[in-house]
C-alpha cells in the first residue's frame, strides 16, 4: 500500500509538473507514469529481496522456469484471456451497431452503461477485499 502511494504521488506531481509547468502536453502525462511504475518496481524488489519476510526473493540471478507451475497457470490463464476478448469483441459489436442510431442513441446507451455499473459494484468490492484478505492470510 505504501508503493502504491508513493507511485500514485509520483504520478501526480509529475503530471502536474510537466503538463501545467512545462506544456509537454501527452508526453507530461506518459512520463511520469513511466516513472512512478519504474520506481514502485524498483523499491518492491528491494523490499522483496529482505530474507525475513513470508515471501522473498532469493538467488534472482539463478532464474529458472518450473514447467508445471507455468501450465497451470496457462490452463488458467488462457481460457479466462479467451472469455474476455470474445466478450469485448461483443461490447465493440453493440457500439458499432449504436453508433449507427445518432447521437441520442450513443448518450443514451452511455448512460445505461453506467448505471447498470451499479449492479456490479458489490461483486468487484468483495473481490478487492478477497485481495487483502488473502495477501494478510499468506
Amino acid at each position: 500500500m505504501c508503493i502504491a502511494i508513493v507511485m500514485h504521488a509520483i504520478n501526480v506531481c509529475g503530471n502536474a509538473i510537466l503538463i501545467y509547468g512545462l506544456h509537454f502536453g501527452t508526453a507530461g502525462v506518459a512520463i511520469p507514469t513511466l516513472a512512478s511504475r519504474v520506481v514502485a518496481a524498483i523499491i518492491g524488489l528491494v523490499i522483496l529481496r529482505h530474507t525475513n519476510k513470508a515471501v522473498y526473493l532469493d538467488q534472482i540471478r539463478h532464474f529458472r522456469f518450473n514447467g508445471g507451475m507455468i501450465q497451470r497457470i496457462l490452463c488458467i490463464g488462457i481460457p479466462s484471456g479467451v472469455e474476455n476478448s470474445l466478450f469485448q469483441i461483443g461490447k465493440l459489436v453493440v457500439l458499432g451497431l449504436i453508433t449507427t442510431f445518432g447521437t441520442s442513441a450513443i448518450a443514451s446507451n452511455a448512460v445505461s452503461m453506467a448505471v447498470s455499473n451499479f449492479m456490479i459494484l458489490p461483486g468487484m468490492s468483495m473481490g478487492y477485499a478477497m485481495v487483502t484478505v488473502v495477501s494478510r492470510c499468506a
